[in-house]
C-alpha cells in the first residue's frame, strides 16, 4: 500500500514543515519505505528554545542564543532495525546570535550559515560548509569546507578567512606570558583536523597551511 501525501503542512504555533511525496507501508519481509520532500519556514531559534521542557534546555543556561533557521530537503529509503531513510538537508542561518561569557568572552553576531547535511542509511552524518559567516568580537571570519563523521571522528577540512583583531588572542594566551598584542591580522588558512585533536590539543596532528598577514 503507497500513500501519497501532497503538500501537507504540519504546524505548532509559528513554526511549520511542509512535506509531499510517497510512504509504502511494510508488508511480509518488504520494510517501511519513504520518499519525502520537506521545507520548513523560518524558525525563531531563540522563541523554540524556550518553549522546550527545562531538562531539554540545561546546557542553555546562561547563553545568549537566537537566529532565523529554514531547512529544506529529501528523505529517501528504507525504514527497519536495521537502516535509516537517506537524509539530504540544506539548513540556512541567519542574523544568528550566540554569547556565551562562561565559554568565550566575546558576543558572536551576526552569524550567517549555509550548510548542507547528509545523513547515510547507516547514520553517519557529514555536513558541507558551503559558507559560514560571522563577527566575533572585533574580527570578521568565513568559513568553508566540510565536516565528515559528524557524530564519530568529526574530521574538518576547511578554509578559514577573514581579519583577526589581534588584541582578541590575549585572552588564549596565559597571563605569565607577558605578551602585548595589537592591530589586525589577515588570514586564510586551511585545516585538516579531528575534533579530538583540537579537544587534546595534539596540534602536531593538524595540517594547517595558509597565509598570515599581521600589520
Amino acid at each position: 500500500l503507497c500513500l501519497t501525501i501532497g503538500k501537507s503542512n504540519v504546524s505548532l504555533l509559528a513554526y511549520e514543515v511542509a512535506m509531499s511525496g510517497n510512504v509504502t507501508l511494510p508488508r511480509d519481509t518488504v520494510p517501511l519505505f519513504v520518499d519525502l520532500a520537506f521545507q520548513t519556514n523560518k524558525w525563531d531559534v531563540g522563541a523554540l528554545v524556550a518553549m522546550l521542557p527545562d531538562q531539554l534546555t540545561s546546557t542553555f543556561d546562561g547563553m545568549d542564543l537566537d537566529a532565523l533557521l529554514q531547512v529544506s530537503g529529501n528523505v529517501v529509503g528504507n525504514l527497519d532495525t536495521v537502516t535509516l531513510p537517506e537524509v539530504d538537508a540544506n539548513v540556512m542561518l541567519s542574523n544568528g546570535r550566540f554569547y556565551a561569557p562562561s565559554l568565550l568572552p566575546y558576543k558572536v553576531s551576526p552569524v550567517n550559515a549555509d550548510l548542507g547535511f547528509r545523513i547515510d542509511s547507516l547514520g553517519r552524518a557529514d555536513i558541507a560548509v558551503n559558507q559560514v559567516a560571522a563577527k566575533v568580537g572585533g574580527s570578521n571570519l568565513k568559513v568553508k569546507g566540510s565536516v565528515d563523521d559528524l557524530l564519530g571522528s568529526m574530521f574538518a577540512k576547511v578554509n578559514l578567512s577573514g581579519n583577526v583583531d589581534l588584541p582578541m588572542l590575549r585572552y588564549w594566551i596565559p597571563d605569565t606570558v607577558p605578551l602585548q598584542m595589537d592591530g589586525d591580522a589577515k588570514l586564510s588558512l586551511d585545516v585538516n583536523a579531528s575534533l579530538n585533536d583540537v579537544v587534546q590539543g595534539r596540534f602536531s596532528e593538524m595540517a594547517v597551511d595558509g597565509i598570515v598577514d599581521v600589520s
